[in-house]
């Protein structure tokens, strides 16, 4: 049994830093729940270097005196993981619901004077002692987990009765946290030879990052490519803006060819003026839609008020003139052109000199447009 318990307590001590390594460098969200967490895994770590440093010495005559000390420790460091992990439900809470800390005080400000008792009774050997190199029971053992069970009981008080604030999956691993260490205690006071409270408080505290801080960096990334994704989103058209354009244009230098075109709404400011800008914004989406239903979406961007660009990576030539054709097509179903378009293709290294030439050659295309639509023309351009 005794190589059995090493070699889980050395495994739970693997998780558990594994644990804490993700909780430190990996949740980008500093909030005071994700402080107190890694404080409490980081009191497991430290448990349960102390615990396998019990077992390897079990046994041992000659470490005796050592082997004390360090069981004593251990019983030291459970009651500093109780107080951590009722601060760390305390700050779990409060993110959903404001809650005074003196919710929890009452119970941490025990935890300083129970520890003093407690020592007192280990120097007795009431608690425990070390008999030819083995770790022993004392009579009063059960005392000795008075304060860590009320820890629990008030843990269980406060998720029960913030379980609406807490939500399912908080409060199943919150349960789990408890319950595990719980029933090893349990099973060490019937078996003394058996102890597993370090190895249940690694497995408690990898449920609870699983469940509950992992989720939390899966909500935040959620929401930060939300967010991303709004930034590079024209609000009109739904296609990509701007910043997305420049973005893209960054990537197009690694593209053997690069397709552009440069398209601009033809008469948007006579429109406005005329008609209002709902018939100016009916003007731009109508553009938008053709773009889409002949390229991408991922392919079109609108970079100004009435300029959008196309942007067709390794694409054959064939196929971008083809396309070419259509766009032609669309812009003048109705007779008069509704946009003038450029285009120009070559390697993606002259990327931004493709760009120049769509733009120069849509500009030809707006000339020949007003030439042919005097009364579209706008003065101040």
């Amino acid at each position: 049994m005794r190589q059995v318990i090493i070699a889980l307590d050395i495994f739970s001590l693997m998780v558990s830093l594994l644990v804490l390594y993700g909780n430190i460098f990996e949740i980008k969200d500093k909030r005071e729940r994700n402080r107190s967490y890694s404080a409490c895994v980081f009191l497991v770590v430290i448990g349960q270097i102390f615990d396998l440093a019990a077992w390897l010495m079990d046994g041992r005559e000659d470490l005796h005196r050592l082997h004390a000390i360090v069981i004593y420790f251990c019983y030291i460091m459970g009651f500093v993981i109780a107080v951590f992990f009722l601060y760390y439900l305390w700050s779990l809470i409060d993110e959903n619901k404001k809650l005074s800390r003196w919710t929890v005080i009452p119970v941490i400000s025990i935890a300083g004077p129970y520890c003093a008792f407690i020592t007192v009774l280990c120097l007795m050997g009431k608690i425990y002692r070390v008999e030819n190199g083995h770790y022993v029971i004392g009579d009063w053992y059960p005392i000795s987990q008075l304060y860590t069970v009320l820890c629990m009981i008030w843990a269980v008080v406060l998720i029960l009765y913030y379980a609406t604030e807490l939500g399912r999956r908080k409060v199943i691993a919150c349960f789990s946290y408890i319950i595990m260490p719980a029933a090893s205690v349990i099973l060490h006071f019937f078996y003394p030879d058996v102890s597993f409270s370090y190895v249940a408080f690694g497995y408690a505290v990898l449920v609870v990052y699983i469940m509950v801080q992992a989720e939390q960096e899966r909500e935040f990334k959620t929401r930060e490519n939300t967010l991303i994704e709004a930034s590079t989103r024209d609000s009109l058209t739904g296609l990509y803006n701007r910043r997305a354009y420049d973005m893209a244009c960054t990537q197009m230098k690694k593209f053997d060819t690069v397709g552009i075109i440069f398209c601009d709404a033809n008469g948007l400011k006579r429109t406005n003026d005329a008609q209002g800008h709902a018939a100016g914004d009916r003007l731009l989406l109508t553009i938008a839609n053709g773009l889409i239903d002949i390229f991408s979406r991922k392919q079109v961007f609108r970079i100004s008020g009435d300029e959008f660009v196309v942007i067709c990576p390794n694409m054959p030539y064939e196929t971008f003139h083809a396309q070419m054709i259509s766009l032609g097509a669309f812009v003048r179903r109705s007779g008069m052109p509704i946009a003038s378009v450029g285009e120009a293709y070559g390697s993606g290294v002259e990327i931004h000199q493709l760009v120049k030439e769509a733009e120069q050659q849509m500009y030809l295309d707006k000339e020949q447009f007003y030439a042919d639509y005097p009364k579209m023309e706008r003065r101040s351009r």
